[in-house]
Order: C-alpha cells, then structure tokens, then sequence
C-alpha cells in the first residue's frame, strides 16, 4: 500500500458497519465516515500527534468506541483524555503509555 489516506477513504465511503480497524494513517477520512467503529488500533503510530486534534476529533465522532488502543503515543494529553471520557460513553479499554 503506497497511499494509507486513500485506502481510508475507500473503507470511509465503502464500509460504514465496519466495527474493527487496526490502521497507521488516515485518521481523520477515517472517523468521519466510518462512525460505528467500536474498536481502534492506533498503537505505535507515531504520526499521531495530539497537538493536531486527531484524537479530540476521533473521541468527537466515535460515540460507540469500546476499545482504543494508543499504545506508544507519547503526545496523548489531558485534553484527549477528557473529550474521550465526555463523548465516549461506552468505552470499557483505553490502552495509553
């Protein structure tokens, strides 16, 4: 795969139940179109950085998230945490370093 953003575009406008995803790139095409997912593998990806909004903007659109692992993330902050305690409800594991 030479382009992650394309390939997420294509599960975004394509798969709408999917429900488990484990993924590097392409976040935000991602959780905007993909809003049932309720587990995410986002471990060890460094090209996610907090200061972006990624991870509000993923808490924001994922109501139904159960699982989330951000394992290796070293910028995840108390803003994260508090957007994904707030509009992530049904969260039952949150793997963060």
């Amino acid at each position: 795969i030479e382009d992650y953003d394309v390939v997420a575009s294509m599960l975004s406008a394509r798969c709408r139940s999917l429900r488990s995803l484990d993924l590097e790139r392409g976040l935000a095409e991602l959780v905007s179109g993909c809003r049932l997912l309720e587990e995410l593998d986002l471990g060890w990806c460094s090209t996610l950085q907090s200061s972006s909004g990624c991870f509000q903007h993923l808490a924001r659109s994922l109501p139904r998230l159960r699982k989330l692992f951000l394992t290796a993330n070293r910028t995840v902050c108390d803003s994260d945490l508090e957007e994904l305690a707030a509009n992530c409800s049904a969260l039952e594991h949150l793997d963060i370093l």
